[in-house]
């Protein structure tokens, strides 16, 4: 069943997205809370060494991460939040998107994760279901993967990497207990995370099918390289089907309406206003 989740955005930005029917993902060490990885390791390389999985498999999960870059775009549960309208649509000049997410149509490069903010219970909570998650599904294997000999198998070292990167995006999925009222959901990519899949023809690379654009951007005062999620086509998994006015924005709602029917995006937008008094 499809869920509603928003995504804040500036004017030019809102007509940048229609016109280009993609959203931008961003490195997560360019996000606003700089120690996100970091803190994320901490808890889940803790997690990995209590757990079955042991020293050696955090070892060699560093050892193939090194060179791994994570991507992420950010909505949110709460479409009418004052402190966002503020930080990030323009002081409220902007508008909110409200997607439908179908969480089964979820092409297997991206993760659509909620946001664990810095709190250890909660961290705790969802790690150690994460941990028992993949002992039940690879446990048969985890105390081979450490070998190197083992991995160089193709339908082992992708299982490797399947939990591999399953692991790190929830690496990527931590945030300061200050912004917990977002309410943040992430889109995870990872580019660099190459994975297989076997046919009749042996393996191939699911990363050879799916090669998403990217463009460089000034965002602010950074050089930010940003992949395209899709908002139509095959590995679109979620249909714009709000606008919501920010508290400060003047768009008159039948030309949004319009711009989003001509783009292909829908046919028949909902456009609502923010109930926040805010001048």
């Amino acid at each position: 069943m499809a869920e509603r989740f928003y995504h804040y955005t500036t004017p030019q930005a809102f007509f940048s997205i229609i016109q280009s029917k993609h959203l931008w993902m961003r490195d997560v060490r360019q996000m606003n809370d700089h120690r996100e990885l970091h803190v994320g390791r901490e808890f889940i390389s803790d997690a990995l060494a209590d757990d079955r999985f042991g020293y050696e498999f955090v070892e060699r999960m560093d050892e193939h991460s090194a060179e791994h870059e994570y991507y992420v775009s950010c909505f949110s549960e709460n479409g009418d939040q004052l402190s966002q309208w503020r930080g990030y649509a323009g002081d409220g000049t902007g508008v909110c998107l409200g997607f439908e997410v179908d969480r089964e149509s979820l092409s297997e490069i991206f993760q659509f994760r909620e946001v664990v903010y810095y709190d250890k219970g909660a961290a705790d909570s969802r790690v150690g279901s994460l941990m028992q998650n993949l002992a039940r599904r690879y446990g048969p294997i985890i105390n081979q993967m450490v070998r190197s000999d083992i991995l160089e198998r193709p339908e082992v070292e992708n299982d490797f990497i399947r939990m591999l990167a399953e692991i790190k995006g929830e690496l990527a999925s931590y945030k300061g207990v200050g912004f917990k009222e977002e309410k943040e959901w992430r889109v995870i990519y990872s580019p660099t995370s190459r994975m297989y899949r076997l046919n009749s023809q042996g393996p191939f690379f699911v990363d050879q099918m799916y090669q998403l654009e990217f463009e460089f951007a000034v965002l602010g005062s950074m050089l930010c390289k940003c992949f395209r999620l899709p908002l139509c086509g095959e590995l679109a998994f979620m249909r714009l089907v709000e606008v919501r006015k920010g508290p400060k924005c003047t768009f008159i709602p039948e030309d949004i309406a319009e711009l989003v029917r001509i783009s292909g995006l829908n046919d028949d937008v909902e456009i609502t206003d923010s109930k926040i008094s805010y001048r």
